[in-house]
């Protein structure tokens, strides 16, 4: 397993590479406002460096990291599936065209968006069902 999961200060330095969301939430709180955690792997698969994902932002988010580490790692698990989602469909798109991967993602429409969010939810609560 590697360290996946990389948190930046709010001026974007890394501080620490985590193999667990819940670890890298732990310094989110500490951090403070702008902190981020980004999706290292994305960069791999995407074979650019210079652009992670970033999959949380403390004091953007609904809850503080700080009040839920499992909050954190399920909203970011969620975002990266989500994301891996919408670039299988942008693959879709002719590789000639002059479009990049955020501009077919602003194109898609919201409610596609939206549906894919709430289709990993869904697929999330019948997981833990089956575990529990």
């Amino acid at each position: 397993m590697s360290l996946r999961w990389k948190v930046h200060t709010s001026a974007g330095r890394l501080m620490a590479a985590c193999r667990f969301p819940e670890d890298a939430a732990v310094l989110v709180a500490v951090l403070g406002d702008g902190a981020t955690i980004r999706d290292g792997d994305w960069c791999v698969r995407e074979q650019d460096d210079s652009r992670p994902l970033v999959v949380w932002t403390e004091g953007r988010e609904d809850l503080p990291a700080g009040e839920s580490y499992d909050h954190v790692a399920e909203v970011v698990r969620q975002r990266v599936h989500v994301d891996e989602i919408l670039r299988q469909r942008v693959e879709h798109v002719d590789r000639d065209d002059d479009i990049n991967r955020e501009a077919a993602v602003a194109s898609s429409p919201p409610r596609f968006v939206e549906s894919l969010r709430a289709a990993v939810k869904e697929e999330d609560g019948r997981c833990h069902d089956a575990s529990e």
